[in-house]
């Protein structure tokens, strides 16, 4: 893989404890066309970590590398490395399916398999260990109470998940993912299919939600990730172009491909 120019603008220091994922020089290519160049980024704990850019710009690979599921695309390649809680997830040792565990994702698109809500909310923590009826009540319940639907389908658990709307079906993955316990949510454009109600509750889950959980959330949208996000990462032509927190990144720009990006919404990078 051609080496390509670091990223412009990274955090400084060592990983400490507060530090959940650190990239190091980190590459992706797809077949012979190169994704992400050379990425040098953190990501904090407990915080909400908002990742911007335009369409194409490699936000989503990124993202997808998190958990590495990315492992199922075709033609990808890796170099350098990615650490979670000081671990090279891309270290053949590394354990995948317990890294999707702690490293749980929601799509762009809700994802409802065509069963019960109940069913939906049941689907990934069941597959980690055995549970009796009482922990499973307890589990649909807990869970669709933290992503506020409770209220909504607790008459209506055993119908089917799809007759929910988009919005409720988007909080209902979220619900699941909340189920197999992780330590980290990655949330792809969640809320890009949703309407304006549905888009604001799901930002306002993640204020609430950002007490328990690393919160990586991909947005197209300039505006939500000045409300909702702590630190903000600007991504553009597969380099990282600028990441700080929110205040001075949208309010002093240290990159001039940012404050036009910020600004006018166009990339010049």
């Amino acid at each position: 893989m051609n080496k390509q120019s670091a990223s412009l603008k990274i955090y400084s220091g060592k990983q400490t404890s507060i530090t959940c994922f650190s990239v190091e020089n980190f590459s992706v290519m797809i077949d012979d066309t190169l994704i992400l160049k050379e990425l040098n980024l953190t990501i904090q704990k407990k915080n909400i970590h908002c990742i911007i850019g335009p369409s194409g710009a490699g936000k989503s690979t990124l993202i997808r590398c998190f958990n590495r599921i990315c492992d199922e695309t075709d033609g990808l390649q890796t170099e350098g490395k990615i650490f979670y809680d000081g671990e090279n997830i891309f270290d053949g040792s590394v354990n995948t399916s317990e890294l999707r565990r702690k490293v749980g994702m929601v799509f762009q698109k809700p994802a409802v398999f065509p069963k019960s809500i109940r069913e939906n909310v049941l689907m990934g923590v069941r597959y980690h260990k055995k549970l009796s009826l009482l922990e499973k009540n307890q589990i649909v319940e807990e869970k669709l109470r933290a992503v506020s639907l409770w209220k909504e389908v607790s008459d209506r658990l055993d119908e089917s998940a799809r007759s929910l709307s988009v919005g409720q079906q988007q909080r209902l993955c979220l619900a699941r993912t909340l189920a197999v316990e992780p330590d980290v949510i990655l949330l792809d454009e969640p809320t890009s299919s949703l309407d304006h109600v549905s888009s604001r509750a799901i930002e306002d889950l993640m204020g609430h939600l950002k007490e328990e959980y690393t919160i990586v959330f991909v947005t197209h949208n300039i505006q939500q990730a000045y409300r909702i996000a702590d630190q903000v990462t600007f991504i553009c032509d597969g380099n990282v172009i600028e990441t700080g927190y929110k205040d001075q990144l949208f309010n002093n720009p240290g990159k001039k491909q940012t404050k036009r990006y910020i600004r006018e919404d166009l990339c010049d990078c």
